[in-house]
């Protein structure tokens, strides 16, 4: 289960505090989706120490997978759009914390999108980022 110092790692102090104890209002809740349950909050801690566990797995053995995820869209100091914390921002976070070398971290999101203007997903879009990622042209 992720530890409330992890989770200010990478959301505001007061956001995990809140969220943790229920002191989100009717706003906040309707911005993520979801009502508040003591539930959902181990639900969501036990996700995001879950995908910490399968990062330092990956690192440790060259791979690993976690199936609980996909919560990924969070804010700092506020949950979005069903995500009320940032899973895979704490696992990089903690990688690169405890991480002998200096590592770089790519996430790339793929999940499909399907917003309230509309009931058709938007297209895919890749983009490449050149010169900012020369490795890409060698």
């Amino acid at each position: 289960m992720a530890s409330k110092d992890l989770l200010s790692c990478v959301h505001t102090e007061d956001y995990p505090n809140k969220f943790i104890s229920g002191r989100i209002n009717e706003e906040q809740r309707r911005t993520t989706g979801c009502p508040w349950s003591k539930g959902i909050v181990r639900c969501c801690r036990y996700e995001t120490g879950g995908t910490v566990l399968a990062a330092q797995v990956a690192q440790q053995r060259g791979l690993a997978c976690s199936t609980a995820g996909g919560t990924h869209h969070a804010f700092p100091s506020y949950g979005s759009g069903c995500c009320l914390l940032s899973h895979l921002a704490a696992a990089a976070k903690y990688l690169m914390s405890n991480s002998s070398s200096k590592r770089r971290i790519l996430i790339v999101d793929l999940d499909v999108h399907l917003f309230y203007d509309g009931a058709c997903p938007p297209p895919v879009r890749c983009r490449q980022m050149l010169p900012a990622f020369p490795a890409v042209t060698k």
